[in-house]
């Protein structure tokens, strides 16, 4: 199964009814409402339907639509045989800052968003130091798997001339800071910059309380040269 088939199949499951008989023990409709397949949820998840009795001869890690829809819902709490409701995974608005009248997310919002997304592993892996040969410059590169084996990988760096006079102290935590935030971005597709990556401060107060621009960040003049001028 190539990549195309596996996300057309990861989407087929967000829209299919789950319903729940017993600690691990699920219901899935299928796409026209006309059956419902058997799920079993134990060490390792088992599905009736075809499609997992073909593929997971080949592929033991396989995971029909109909599993990864049981993956992708929430479990009834009290009610069983019970519909799910899915997860609806949503920015917290406290998480986002305006600056130059434009919104910037704050990696703490990024990676909330991804845990709810199913964020399940999270690594960064340090592939260049800082030197004076390199113009201390330390490159990072993040790792990000979901619950669904979805592999996302980028890269961030940092260096004294793209990081305020504070964070050019912390260059290899900016670098790794830099390259999850982008990872996590692309996780939970989310089209906003993160904060960190223009390498000002961070707010001095926590993401809730009204903010002005000048209190939310650096003043404008104190922004790394390579965003560019101030519109007048």
């Amino acid at each position: 199964m190539n990549a195309a088939q596996s996300l057309k199949r990861n989407e087929k499951a967000q829209h299919l009814q789950v319903i729940q008989t017993g600690d691990e023990n699920f219901y899935v409709e299928s796409e026209q409402s006309k059956i419902a397949y058997k799920v079993s949820m134990g060490d390792k998840p088992i599905c009736c339907c075809p499609d997992f009795a073909k593929q997971s001869r080949n592929d033991p890690d396989f995971k029909c639509k109909h599993i990864l829809a049981v993956l992708c819902s929430t479990p009834a709490e009290v009610c069983q045989a019970s519909v799910l409701e899915k997860r609806k995974a949503k920015l917290d608005e406290r998480f986002i800052i305006n600056l130059r009248d434009k919104d910037f997310v704050l990696y703490a919002g990024l990676l909330d968003l991804a845990h709810q997304r199913g964020l399940q592993r999270l690594e960064v892996e340090l592939i260049q130091f800082p030197t004076k040969e390199n113009g201390m410059e330390a490159v990072c590169k993040a790792t990000a798997i979901s619950k669904l084996d979805e592999h996302f990988v980028d890269i961030g760096d940092a260096n004294p001339t793209n990081t305020s006079k504070n964070i050019a102290q912390h260059i290899i935590r900016m670098a790794s800071t830099r390259a999850k935030a982008r990872v996590l971005r692309d996780l939970s597709n989310i089209g906003i910059t993160a904060l960190e990556e223009l390498g000002i401060d961070p707010p001095e107060e926590a993401p809730g309380k009204e903010k002005t621009k000048s209190q939310a960040t650096d003043s404008p003049n104190d922004l790394p040269d390579f965003f560019g001028p101030l519109n007048s």
